[in-house]
């Protein structure tokens, strides 16, 4: 994978994990966390956007209509939870009425969550210029925004986001959701090497196989594939590095030979058997340690 979508990866997992927590709180009746992302969306608003924006409520509490700005671009937003148009247009009008464009010509209306496909017109007069299909975003926007950033900025939007996130309630989410991916890509291995019936020293094992396990060796070695559980991340390791010796064994002109015609590779004729029970045994144990390495996670996490 390229270290760009893996930034992008990371990145899009950390809104969502934000996403999702505010709405689980707005749900339970606590609203406190949307003041929170007040001050954590101004800075990365900041970083995403080029601004220098404020949180105004901290210099006039319950500051009308918006609540970042920034005065020299004359750029505010509104930061809610609430995506119906009824509060869109409650904050154009109020925008209005207290004659913010003395101060700003542009609002924006950033939503912690999900915004509607709105049709309605926006009536602003003649005091603020407001698209509805622009001027309204939302974390999935964010995202897309943040995608196409060069790999200096996403890295900076990260950064700042592992900084700004407590992840004393982004740990047990984002491992389960680490997980899940992790279950994706080595879900056919794991089916293959439970098969009783199935033998590296008897059966044809597909050329594919190798490059398969290869991928997935590569891949979950980067940094960001690593679990916040420490016992996670053990097992994940001994996966990883147990499937990366049967790699080595299936590769070894040694114990294999490749079958140009059928596109097997098929276990090398062994008559004194020193060198196929050597093998046998080997991989045999190495798909026990994957299997109970696995379902020890599988334990963990899928409660």
């Amino acid at each position: 994978m390229f270290y760009k979508n893996q930034l992008a990866e990371e990145v899009t997992k950390y809104l969502s994990i934000i996403q999702a927590y505010v709405h689980m709180q707005n749900c339970k009746g606590l609203f406190d966390i949307n003041k929170y992302c007040e001050d954590v969306f101004c800075g990365l608003l900041n970083i995403v956007c080029d601004l220098n924006l404020i949180n105004l409520n901290r210099i006039d509490y319950n500051f009308p209509a918006v609540d970042l700005g920034d005065y020299n671009r004359r750029i505010c937003f509104q930061v809610t939870s609430t995506n119906d148009i009824s509060k869109i247009r409650y904050t154009v009008d109020k925008f209005i009425e207290k004659e913010l464009n003395k101060d700003f010509d542009n609002l924006f209306i950033f939503i912690l969550g999900n915004k509607k496909n709105y049709t309605a017109d926006i009536n602003t007069g003649e005091n603020l210029v407001f698209d509805i299909s622009k001027n309204v975003m939302d974390i999935s926007d964010l995202a897309i925004a943040i995608n196409d950033f060069k790999d200096d900025k996403i890295n900076a939007v990260l950064g700042y986001l592992k900084s700004t996130v407590m992840l004393n309630f982004t740990d047990d989410y984002r491992d389960k959701e680490l997980f899940n991916s992790f279950n994706n890509a080595i879900r056919n291995c794991i089916k293959l090497l439970r098969d009783s019936e199935y033998d590296f020293a008897f059966t044809p094992t597909p050329e594919n196989l190798i490059s398969e396990f290869q991928a997935i060796i590569n891949e979950w070695c980067f940094p960001d594939k690593k679990f916040s559980m420490q016992i996670l991340e053990d097992n994940k390791n001994i996966i990883i590095n147990s499937m990366n010796e049967i790699n080595s064994y299936l590769k070894s002109p040694i114990y294999f030979q490749y079958h140009p015609v059928d596109g097997f590779i098929m276990p090398k004729k062994d008559p004194e058997r020193k060198l196929f029970n050597e093998m046998q045994n080997t991989t045999f144990n190495l798909r026990k340690i994957i299997i109970e390495a696995h379902n020890q996670m599988c334990e963990l996490l899928i409660q």
